[in-house]
């Protein structure tokens, strides 16, 4: 069963949206132009704004359904829906906004204290939400909709009113929050590095229609975001456990799901063999060799296959299968020199300190 079904045309002015698409599970990032329909469509599946025509269903039960009269109202869909701007209640405290979205009669799987913890929102139960900055602000406003219990959760530009060191812990607690309760999520942003740090699966939305849905790498090749293709928004985001410690501040690290070592340099916070841990890796950083390359000081040097080549004007980005999907840019020359092709058996190469670990960001739970 679907988490979401949605077909459905609106239309306001000059506007019209034509929205058809199905989300089965896990994250899924919605991205677009600013204005070309984002938000109508988490205000129609919200409820917020009704369809001209079409039907909406979440896990199978149809909230609106205008050929059948069908119109489920905003706090009866399940979905709990976080904003732009936190929306809190300004006359209350930190812990009655969390506790207003609890519903009374109703058995509770996300419980008070879990969502406290997780949020890490113990020290500001007693505020007043005029005293909380705007990313204690949004993480409110996640734990309310959070207790809502809802069946999905929907983000609508969640981090634009963050400057960057707010949105990379609001980005992590998001993060808890999709491990911890396991809640299918969708994600708006026009920026898509936001997306890319919750998620690869996206569906791209313009001129009020999905123009195409799909693991990002692949719309990537496919030249859906031709023009920004370039820009350092793009990351590749790696999960690692930690296998032993080299050094003072280097520690060799195993790729999730995979055989291959790596080696990783931070001066933040000490690791133990267990943890596991997010980095991210710039596609930039990322050097391709045609065979291994000896006396280097690159400690990490990995055999991969070339899957796909996206070739721009002067740059080409190549997708990498090193157990995972790797990102990498080089110039489009070199490409050329080296005889890259799809297919290609090349090496990744790149250093220990490459490889971003922010503190914000860092997992020291234990592999179970």
């Amino acid at each position: 069963m679907n988490v979401l079904d949605v077909d459905i045309k609106y239309k306001v002015g000059q506007f019209k949206g034509n929205y058809r698409f199905a989300i089965s599970h896990g994250v899924t990032g919605i991205w677009g132009p600013s204005g070309h329909g984002k938000t109508n469509l988490i205000q129609l599946i919200s409820g917020l704004l009704k369809p001209a025509q079409g039907t909406i269903a979440v896990r199978g039960k149809v909230v609106i359904d205008r050929n059948h009269h069908i119109f489920v109202p905003p706090h009866k869909r399940n979905i709990g829906v976080v904003f732009q701007e936190a929306r809190l209640f300004p006359h209350l405290s930190v812990k009655k906004n969390l506790l207003y979205g609890m519903p009374a009669k109703t058995e509770c799987h996300i419980n008070y204290d879990d969502v406290v913890e997780v949020l890490g929102l113990n020290t500001l139960l007693d505020q007043m939400p005029g005293q909380c900055s705007g990313g204690e602000k949004q993480r409110v406003a996640i734990g309310r909709a959070l207790l809502s219990q809802p069946q999905l959760l929907l983000l609508d530009e969640p981090f634009s009113a963050l400057d960057k060191q707010l949105k990379l812990k609001a980005i992590d607690f998001i993060r808890k929050v999709i491990r911890k309760f396991e809640i299918p999520v969708v994600v708006i942003s026009h920026d898509i590095s936001d997306i890319l740090n919750l998620t690869k699966h996206m569906l791209l939305i313009k001129n009020g229609k999905v123009q195409a849905e799909g693991n990002f790498s692949e719309l990537l090749m496919q030249g859906y975001f031709e023009g920004t293709a370039f820009s350092n928004t793009f990351v590749n985001d790696l999960q690692f456990a930690v296998v032993s410690q080299e050094t003072a501040m280097n520690y060799k690290v195993k790729l999730r799901g995979t055989d291959h070592i790596y080696y990783l340099h931070t001066e933040t916070k000490p690791l133990k063999e267990g943890d596991y841990i997010d980095a991210f890796l710039c596609p930039d950083d990322i050097t391709i060799a045609t065979h291994h390359v000896h006396g280097i000081s690159m400690q990490n040097q990995l055999e991969a296959t070339v899957t796909e080549i996206y070739m721009d004007k002067n740059y080409a980005l190549c997708l990498l299968d090193v157990g995972t999907e790797l990102l990498v840019q080089i110039t489009r020359d070199s490409v050329d020199r080296l005889n890259i092709r799809k297919g290609s058996t090349v090496y990744a190469l790149f250093k220990s300190v490459a490889l971003t670990m922010y503190d914000d960001s860092l997992r020291m739970s234990r592999i179970k």
